[in-house]
């Protein structure tokens, strides 16, 4: 048996020669004050194995005259003893230190009670038997009597072993192929396995122990740590699951490998087993069935999306992912640095790998994108798939031929037509930009700071320029900007304010009415950062909900192009289009585009005409009741009438005489003095219906509102929510127009928008209230 005995006048001999501390200095006491009788301990433990926990108790009874304290500058403890204040072996975490094992269990003890220590120890690494001395201490005053307590102590050696129960694999397989293996090894030692912590239960590699093996997969822990067991703890007699992947070796042949598990930083497990595979060799290979057909011409920095459709031709399954995943890679030569890089590519030479996995004799379908280089000019690109760490499949002759065109090339491009002209038109750019001819032709590459001038002549144009002199063009002409000028057209039917135009500037005669035209061609969602219908201080929600509604209206104006050659107008009679510099102006108006990009309302499916307001004044509109003379075959389910509570309600008046009216409409000349006019407004609204003009003769005219509004200019009559009163009587009366509103009352009321979005209503839900039973969807 191992002791650690001193008796207590050396531990004091000690102290005075060395000046060695045990916990208690000079403090004056008086005798008998301090002062204890052992009562009771714990039994003593079973035995430890390395690294097990223990709890033990000993009581003590107060003999002397002070009470004991659990706390403050004198608290009764738990020391070691014999040596006094020895480093024990048995530390446990929960000790004060090496040699204070535990401070008084209750808060005080008197004269008389009992107290108590409860403690833990942990068993050393070593085995044996051992005995552990521990003695109270009144800390920095005294050390009570010596009792001899102790606790024999066992520590063995814990026993890992196992044994094989069953190894689930297949024995048949392909080279390179991912093989699952699930072994059950049944736990036949003294220890509980576990799979986490200090000591966790591994499969390792041996013979000999810890090299490389040949049945590596990247899901192993490394190179010779396969895994560890799929329970969190087995107890001995139970079994444990071990579930892991193993790629087997391209080489032809029977293929073994030797394993047996280990407890981590402690000791590998007596025996091991071992894995044999019957290996045929890997065969990939490949057969193109369809590609994508060469896209149009990109300008620099354009993205666009090819595909290639291969078989798998070999004896192997093509993986998405892993050490030896199939991907598409540049060739000619192989692994070149590709022009065409895309940010979604894994590197210059690596483009996308296979999308699902792919067996022996199916299909699949490879997508990436490109992106076109800076410079222009034609190119091929080839690509060729490849397995990732083994080799280069079947050379399909996968190859695209591509053309960088530096011109600017309008997305989902919408025509709008900025006015008619007689006067010479004169178009400079902030950058270089190209003039081609209706068939494409290529008449001139103009650079910044040369202005060019048109006039047009009978069945063409005369252009005149410093790089063209002058000549004349037979056909239509086509400005095309060089990637980000921006065109300016100086013509005195264009607003000088606002001439600059991103995309392209066309001068085309209508074959419909003759005229020669100003037309901008660009992508929609750039036509839209020109927009001027709603100011860029509104709320972001209101000015989405616009935006969202210019689209889809813009998307419908498509549909019909208006005379012949253009899509929209660029004022009221479609939508307002300022161009390039009121964009730059009122950035929100872009950030709302961009932040609503592609979406359109739609109805059952179909872009709905979303018409839009000012101010309804209260009221929205039927559709049919506007501009189809309320024939309910032309009405839309979207587009109804009802009460709209958020209107801004705009007021406004307007006068006309007895005699202007009759002038206006000739229906009431010759009836006599208008006397009186009576309103006649829509059920359940103040939205006018009919108007009945009375005579002093007696007679009575009625207007429809569609007629009454048809004469009169917006500018005089703002809305359809309004009555009429006698301004004053006499020969000539004057009537007084007195109204709520502005516009037609259809669809979005702006102002309205303007204060749903104040209240909190997102964009969506403001679109939804003005088109019934509509959804906003992205438009293809």
């Amino acid at each position: 048996m191992k002791r650690l005995q001193i008796f207590l006048s050396l531990a004091l001999v000690l102290s005075a020669t060395l000046g060695v501390n045990f916990g208690f200095s000079n403090t004056a006491y008086a005798e008998g004050e301090y002062s204890a009788k052992w009562v009771a301990q714990s039994p003593y433990p079973p035995a430890l194995k390395a690294g097990q926990r223990a709890e033990l108790w000993v009581e003590f009874a107060n003999t002397g005259s002070s009470t004991w304290m659990g706390s403050g500058t004198t608290p009764l403890r738990l020391g070691t003893a014999r040596n006094l204040d020895r480093t024990s072996l048995f530390i446990d975490g929960s000790w004060i230190s090496d040699n204070r094992v535990a401070t008084l269990a209750q808060t005080q003890v008197a004269p008389g009670e009992i107290g108590r220590f409860v403690f833990s120890i942990t068993a050393p690494n070593e085995t044996g038997a051992y005995r552990e001395y521990f003695r109270p201490v009144v800390e920095n005053v005294t050390w009570l009597e010596d009792f001899g307590v102790y606790w024999d102590i066992n520590v063995t050696e814990p026993t890992y072993l196992f044994e094989v129960n069953e190894i689930n694999k297949p024995t048949e397989v392909v080279g390179n192929l991912e093989i699952e293996a699930i072994l059950k090894l049944r736990n036949i030692g003294t220890e509980t396995w576990v799979n986490s912590g200090d000591n966790p239960i591994h499969i390792g590699t041996t013979a000999p122990f810890d090299r490389s093996s040949s049945f590596y997969h990247s899901s192993w822990l490394g190179q010779n740590r396969v895994t560890t067991m799929k329970e969190t703890s087995v107890a001995p007699g139970e079994v444990g699951t071990f579930e892991f992947m193993m790629t087997a070796p391209n080489q032809n042949g029977q293929r073994s490998e030797y394993f047996s598990l280990v407890v981590e930083n402690k000791l590998w497990m007596k025996g091991n087993f071992v894995l044999l595979l019957n290996v045929t060799p890997a065969r990939y290979t490949a057969e193109l069935v369809a590609q994508s057909p060469n896209p149009p011409a990109l300008k620099p920095g354009e993205t666009t999306t090819l595909w290639a459709e291969f078989k798998n031709t070999g004896n192997v399954p093509w993986l998405t992912s892993g050490d030896n995943a199939v991907k598409l890679g540049t060739a000619r030569p192989l692994d070149r640095a590709s022009s065409f890089r895309d940010s979604s590519w894994f590197g210059d030479n690596r483009i996308v790998a296979t999308p699902n996995r792919v067996q022996p004799g199916e299909m699949t379908r490879f997508t990436f994108n490109i992106t076109a280089p800076n410079d222009i000019g034609a190119y091929t690109e080839d690509f060729r798939l490849v397995a990732e760490g083994l080799t280069w499949l079947t050379d399909v002759n996968l190859r695209w031929s591509l053309t960088v065109e530096e011109e600017y090339i309008p997305e989902n491009p919408i025509r709008v037509g900025l006015t008619h002209v007689t006067d010479p038109v004169t178009i400079s750019g902030s950058g270089p930009f190209m003039i081609r001819d209706g068939s494409s032709k290529a008449i001139a590459r103009i650079t910044a700071g040369e202005s060019v001038r048109v006039v047009p002549i009978s069945g063409g144009y005369q252009i005149t320029s410093a790089t063209l002199g002058t000549q004349n063009v037979y056909n239509w002409l086509r400005f095309s900007p060089v990637l980000e000028t921006v065109l300016r057209v100086d013509n005195p039917n264009v607003s000088s304010s606002y001439n600059n135009f991103r995309g392209i500037i066309r001068i085309q005669r209508s074959d419909l009415s003759g005229r020669v035209w100003l037309v901008n061609e660009l992508g929609l969602e750039e036509y839209l950062w020109g927009l001027a219908e709603v100011p860029d201080t509104w709320p972001m929600e209101a000015i989405k909900a616009q935006i969202v509604a210019a689209r889809s209206f813009a998307v419908t104006g498509k549909q019909g192009p208006i005379a012949d050659i253009f899509d929209v107008y660029d004022d009221t009679r479609s939508q307002v289009y300022y161009g390039h510099n009121y964009e730059m102006a009122r950035p929100m108006i872009k950030e709302a585009t961009k932040a609503t990009a592609g979406q359109v309302i739609a109805y059952g499916g179909e872009i709905v005409r979303a018409y839009y307001h000012s101010d309804s004044g209260g009221y929205l509109a039927a559709v049919e009741d506007v501009w189809s003379k309320s024939n309910p075959a032309l009405a839309k389910p979207y587009l109804i009438a009802k009460t709209d509570p958020y209107a801004r309600a705009t007021i406004w008046s307007y006068s006309l005489s007895g005699q202007e009216l009759a002038q206006k409409f000739p229906e009431l000349a010759g009836q006599g003095v208008i006397t009186n006019i009576e309103v006649q407004t829509f059920a359940g609204s103040e939205r006018v219906e009919r108007l009945i003009f009375h005579f002093d003769s007696g007679a009575a005219v009625s207007l429809p509102h569609y007629t009454f509004r048809a004469q009169m200019p917006g500018s005089q009559l703002k809305s359809m929510v309004f009555t009429a009163s006698t301004f004053l009587g006499g020969s000539n009366p004057i009537f007084q127009f007195n109204g709520r509103g502005n516009g037609h009352h259809v669809g979005l009321s702006q102002w309205s928008a303007y204060n749903m979005a104040s209240q909190g209503f997102t964009y969506d839900q403001i679109l939804q209230f003005f088109f019934d039973s509509t959804s906003v969807i992205n438009y293809a």
